[in-house]
């Protein structure tokens, strides 16, 4: 079954789910994104790139930005 991902109202990419884990609340599957994803592309790459570090201040900076209505650019 395909699924929609929505940010804002608005759909940012579509995935065919491969797996979840209920524990904890993720699901899994190949993310195709749609033009509206560049709204957010900054905040994905941002958690990537600090998703090993373990500087407080720049996870501070991912999860401020993740919580803007736009994203940090």
């Amino acid at each position: 079954m395909r699924y929609r991902v929505v940010y804002d109202s608005e759909v940012i990419g579509t995935s065919d789910l491969a797996a979840c884990d209920g524990s904890m609340g993720v699901i899994f599957g190949d993310f195709v994104p749609t033009p509206a994803y560049e709204r957010v592309r900054a905040v994905f790459r941002m958690f990537a790139e600090n998703c090993d570090d373990q500087d407080p201040a720049r996870y501070e900076s991912y999860y401020a930005a993740r919580g803007r209505t736009e994203p940090a650019c």
